[in-house]
């Protein structure tokens, strides 16, 4: 039976609360947002500051949320008005979601080629026989 050393440890613990971390952001793109994204705000002096939905800017999200529970899918026309953030989260939540996508696809890809693995399944989606 193999040792695992404290340094191993230490690099699985942090690789689960990677995973927890990317789970709650997959559902929760306020969080996302407000921990990953960094804006220039108008007064740039201030430098980078993370990026917190604004009232117009909630009220839209909420929308949307509700939208992907009860169709499962979102699609809105968004009238832009001016100097509410609407490109910027706009922008931030098409970032966010292609994130997501790319995550789902190497989950997708790491599950297949444990499959593979474990089944004999050519990469080419085949059954090997008795070769």
């Amino acid at each position: 039976m193999a040792t695992i050393t404290n340094k191993q440890k230490l690099e699985a613990l942090r690789e689960l609360n990677k995973r927890k971390k990317n789970a709650e952001y997959s559902h929760n793109f306020e969080l996302f947002a407000k921990e990953q994204i960094k804006i220039l705000p108008k007064d740039s002096s201030k430098g980078f500051q993370p990026f917190v939905f604004n009232e117009a800017q909630l009220i839209v999200n909420a929308a949307l949320e509700k939208q992907l529970k009860e169709t499962g899918k979102v699609r809105a026309i968004i009238l832009k008005a001016r100097q509410m953030g609407l490109s910027t989260f706009t922008t931030a939540r098409v970032f966010w979601k292609s994130l997501i996508l790319a995550q789902i696809e190497r989950w997708r890809n790491a599950l297949h080629m444990q499959v593979e693995r474990q089944h004999g399944l050519r990469s080419g989606g085949e059954w090997r026989t008795g070769e």
